[in-house]
């Protein structure tokens, strides 16, 4: 099989610039991403490799199904860096996506609600406004698995407030189908109501 010379792809600036405002103004409790979409027929993703190239290093970047959090590295940022890629110029576009950046087992009402405060205020205020057409509409943070009834549980302190399971159908970030439970900023439940998340599950915005 015949590999794609690594190539530069784009500048880091104008993503570093966007992830680190975001991470500041949500107190890290929001992270921003990129999707790369293939933009000629027949052109893989799931086999990307990514680097992000500065003066004297150069890192790999992790990821999934065409899926990268955007990384925040002042050094980097300060030298006029830039990402390269295992394929041909023009062979992938980009947007730009919006992530829960907070630990699996930090889980709370109470940060469901801010954090999804957090991400439509980052979507209003710093994605591009030619990305924003194509940014997703946020209405909910959701516990989702590959396979339809992962139980959730749902705890206030000690006590059992709820057993769920991961039954809604729904794509993830990266057009992954997945199964979830969501919670909308309205919940019924109480702020200090904990998420048991299981170590499998991811948490998306929906």
């Amino acid at each position: 099989e015949v590999k794609t010379a690594r190539v530069r792809f784009v500048s880091y600036k104008e993503s570093y610039e966007l992830a680190k405002k975001v991470q500041l103004a949500t107190s890290g409790r929001v992270a921003m991403g990129i999707l790369l979409v293939p933009a000629k027929p027949g052109v893989r993703v799931d086999d990307v490799q990514l680097w992000l190239d500065g003066e004297k290093t150069s890192i790999p970047v992790s990821v999934h199904h065409g899926l990268f959090v955007i990384p925040i590295n002042d050094e980097i940022a300060a030298g006029n860096g830039s990402y390269s890629i295992n394929k041909q110029k023009g062979d992938v576009t980009a947007r730009v996506a919006v992530l829960p950046a907070i630990a699996q087992n930090a889980w709370t009402i109470a940060k469901v609600r801010q954090s999804l405060a957090d991400a439509v205020n980052a979507v209003d205020k710093f994605t591009p406004w030619y990305q924003k057409p194509f940014a997703m509409k946020i209405r909910a943070v959701a516990v989702c698995s590959n396979q339809a009834g992962m139980p959730l549980k749902l705890f206030n302190g000690n006590e059992l407030v709820a057993e769920l399971t991961t039954s809604e159908k729904s794509t993830d970030d990266s057009g992954q189908q997945v199964f979830c439970q969501s919670f909308a900023k309205d919940t019924q439940y109480d702020d200090a109501v904990r998420l048991d998340i299981p170590a499998e599950a991811q948490v998306l915005f929906l």
